[in-house]
Parts: C-alpha cells; structure tokens; sequence
C-alpha cells in the first residue's frame, strides 16, 4: 500500500518570524537523563510525514507539542539526541537548545530554521534531507495493519522529528552536579533551510519540495 505525498509548493506559507522562548525560572524541568522506550528506535510514517518518535510516549513526560514548549531548566539531551544547534538570543546569560534524534550511528537530524516551519511541519524542529538516494526501514501502518518496508528516499526527501527545546542560564550550570555536562559546548549542527518533503513508502511524487 502507498500513502500520497504532499505536494509541498502547493502548502508554501509566508515567511514568518521566528518563535522566541522566553523563560521564568524554574518551569517544566529536565535536569535527569530521558532514556527512549526500545519500540521508539525507528521511522515511522503518520499523517503523510516520515519521521522519528511521533509520539509523545517516545518523548520525555512533559514534553508538549506546542512550537513554544521548552524544558527549564534542561540541562542533558535524552538518550538517543544530541544538541543540534543553540543561541543566546535575548539574554547572553540564557542558552536555549534543540535536541535532534538520531538514528542508528550515521543519521542525525539537524535544526530547521523556525520562520520557514508551517502546516504540519510546524512544531517539527528538527530535519533530515538525503540528498543522495539513500534506503531506511520504515514502519507503516494501512487499515490497523502495521509492517516494516524499506523506503528510498532522494533530493529533498527526508525525515522530520520533534525537537526537545532546553532552555537553562548560567547559575542553573553552577548549582546542579550535572554542571560538567551541561558546560560542553553543544554540537551545533547545520541548520536547514526547511524541512523535509516526506512521502510515503511508495510515492512517485516528484515535487521539487519545500525551499
């Protein structure tokens, strides 16, 4: 079975301007290491989006879907993400990061600028674009019927996930035992110009995707 792909040029929306994360200490925290349940650890397809841990009981309690959820403070990604990208925007006391997934030991999903996120993309912060043709198993579910497919994925084809925003500021590092590991300066990945145009296991969808 085949699931259509979004014609993304058709869903293209006005630039709009970047979601600032504004904190008041101390709300929501992760200051302990999430570990993903083991049945997390794979792509799934949902809603015509390919992507990783859609579901919320694959993310830490607490975590919200809304584009201005954060952790404060966070000071350790989960298990299975890394810091993909941070900025000091507003306050240079105050540090906010995006934790991406990964997946297995060579794909890592890297920050999407939050001005071109919209539609069903839109609290998705993170992405993965193949470029070269590229093949994943990917779990797909038709009529209550859930199995594993190998799905090829080229050009601007490609993977979106959540992205756990942390926000913490200089005496939360200062104050807590985790202070080693929250002093590493962040992998900071390169972010995307947009997200990933996701099709379906199947789809022969040659759009040109988002740009």
């Amino acid at each position: 079975p085949s699931m259509a792909a979004i014609d993304s040029t058709a869903t293209q929306a006005p630039t709009k301007p970047a979601v600032p994360v504004v904190t008041s200490f101390p709300f929501n925290p992760l200051t302990t290491t999430f570990t993903r349940p083991a049945d997390c650890n794979g792509i799934f397809a949902s809603n015509f989006l390919s992507g990783i841990d859609f579901s919320t009981s694959c993310l830490p309690k607490g975590f919200h879907t809304d584009e201005t959820s954060y952790f404060s403070p966070g000071l350790v990604c989960p298990t299975g993400y890394y810091s993909a990208c941070h900025d000091n925007i507003g306050a240079k006391s105050i540090t906010t990061v995006t934790c991406c997934p990964t997946f297995g030991t060579d794909l890592s999903l890297s920050c999407v600028t939050a001005s071109t996120l919209h539609s069903v993309w839109s609290t998705l912060f993170c992405t993965w674009i193949a470029g070269d043709v590229t093949s994943l198993p990917m779990t797909v579910s038709n009529n209550g019927i859930t199995s594993t497919v190998t799905k090829s994925f080229s050009g601007r084809e490609g993977l979106n996930a959540f992205g756990i925003r942390m926000v913490y500021q200089k005496t939360d590092t200062e104050t807590t035992t985790m202070a080693t590991t929250a002093r590493k300066t962040p992998t900071t990945g390169t972010r995307s110009s947009g997200p990933a145009k996701s099709t379906g296991p199947d789809s022969s969808d040659s759009s040109s995707g988002l740009s």
